[in-house]
């Protein structure tokens, strides 16, 4: 029980990570490159 715990906690916080790549760099949310902003799932999204 104790193995499925930390393997459901693992999931669940690597989910929750969600970084933009962008020239084979990662670049967390609300980094802005180029007129787009790095958004809270993981695409890079037009400023305007």
């Amino acid at each position: 029980m104790k193995k499925l715990i930390v393997f459901v906690l693992v999931i669940v916080s690597q989910s929750a990570y969600a970084d933009c790549t962008f020239s084979g760099e990662e670049y967390p949310e609300g980094t802005v490159i180029n007129g787009y902003v790095c958004g809270a799932d993981g695409k890079w999204h037009s400023e305007s």
